[in-house]
């Protein structure tokens, strides 16, 4: 890593890495930091409403969705953090992996190995306190939201949370404008902000990001679930929702043991799964031994399967 001297941030620069060449299609957050990060709210708002202004459905359709993926991990960073972008450098194969933030996890082992052995991109984000339209953002979720909703529209790519796993390649999902999955399997909640894919200035997202002048941290997954729900029902044309292949398996009213990633494999369960958001913490906090390098080679379910595939070249799911 190197802290440049004219700007505070910390980038990760190896010798023989090139910008990636910049189009309409992509720009390098990189090269974007000190706006992103010496702008409030409101001018960002604009920053973005004027760059994709000066795109055209000629635009949408000759760009893809760019090869990098976004990453949002807050303050702290654990096995299964080092462990998911492990299984995205393996299986999604990206160009860039940028890891956002106001702070970075600089105290954890886990996630100095990762910066350099994963050859990671820290990007500083701008500090939100509210809304472009003023409404306050306290929660580190909320900020979150923001951060990679801003994310993909500058610079177009995929993001994961950091308990979301890949299983398969994406490449099926890199000529949609947007794709997306629902919360769950069996209703109508919303759709889950935990696994986007999106190309720059997508119109999908362009529209969320609207509706955040109407924000309300009171109504905790409002914005962030129920409310792409609702925009996607009215612009089909403009996104993709799946509820088989970009999956979050949970609903408050299911025991997270019956949850497909925390029971024993059945290949069934993963036909056509590319992602899926885990919920991990659930599980980790139901396991009576710690998750780790050693002790997953002998976990008995799907998540142990998959962590032995990512990090011993097991088979896969």
């Amino acid at each position: 890593m190197k802290l440049t001297a004219d700007f505070n941030f910390y980038r990760n620069i190896p010798a023989d890495k090139k910008p990636l060449p910049a189009s309409h299609c992509y720009s390098d957050p990189l090269e974007d930091q000190y706006n992103a990060v010496t702008m409030d709210s409101n001018q960002t708002y604009h920053y973005i409403m004027n760059m994709c202004s000066n795109y055209t459905e000629a635009s949408y359709r000759s760009c893809k969705v760019p090869k990098i993926v976004h990453l949002v991990p807050g303050r702290r960073f654990k096995f299964h953090h080092y462990l998911n972008i492990k299984a995205i450098k393996k299986i999604i194969k990206p160009d860039r992996i940028y890891v956002h933030g106001e702070i970075f996890p600089f105290s954890s082992k886990f996630f100095m190995d990762a910066v350099h052995e994963f050859d990671l991109d820290l990007v500083l984000s701008r500090t939100i306190t509210s809304t472009f339209s003023g409404q306050p953002i306290e929660a580190g979720e909320h900020k979150a939201d923001l951060i990679r909703m801003e994310a993909l529209i500058r610079y177009g790519g995929i993001y994961l949370d950091m308990d979301a796993f890949p299983i398969k390649r994406f490449d099926r999902f890199l000529d949609d404008e947007f794709s997306i999955g629902y919360q769950n399997q069996e209703e109508d909640y919303g759709l889950n902000n935990g696994i986007m894919i999106s190309k720059k200035c997508s119109r999908f997202a362009l529209k969320w990001y609207e509706e955040y002048k109407s924000f309300d941290p009171q109504d905790w997954d409002h914005h962030s679930v129920k409310l792409p729900l609702k925009i996607y029902r009215n612009n089909t044309e403009l996104a993709k929702a799946y509820r088989h292949e970009l999956v979050s398996w949970w609903s408050w009213d299911k025991n997270w043991k019956e949850l497909p990633m925390f029971k024993p494999y059945d290949s069934s369960d993963w036909l056509n799964v590319y992602a899926v958001h885990s919920f991990y913490r659930l599980y980790a906090g139901n396991t009576p031994f710690p998750i780790n390098f050693q002790t997953v080679k002998n976990i008995d379910n799907s998540f142990g399967r998959f962590a032995r595939h990512v990090l011993y070249n097991g088979p896969a799911m």
